[in-house]
């Protein structure tokens, strides 16, 4: 069976908000934060799936050198599917 376009939609929303980074001990640069995501997604194929969820969370940035950033999150969150 052809899969077409509109046999799969879904749609994930995702909002991060963040302190200015700040200059640290030894001149690194943190930045810390906030993320919300949700998440819609349906299928109709042989079988029709559907399901949504959502998470929350804090992350931080850290700014190592010129070019090496190291990232870390926690998030929490629920989701429902249906088949």
């Amino acid at each position: 069976m052809a899969v077409g376009a509109s046999d799969v939609a879904g749609v994930t929303l995702m909002l991060k908000v963040a302190s200015e980074p700040t200059l640290g001990s030894e001149g690194v640069q943190t930045a810390e934060g906030a993320l919300i995501k949700a998440i819609w997604y349906s299928q109709a194929r042989a079988t029709s799936v559907e399901g949504n969820g959502w998470m929350i969370g804090p992350y931080a940035t850290v700014r190592l050198s010129n070019n090496l950033y190291f990232q870390t999150r926690a998030a929490w969150g629920a989701g429902q599917s249906a088949t």
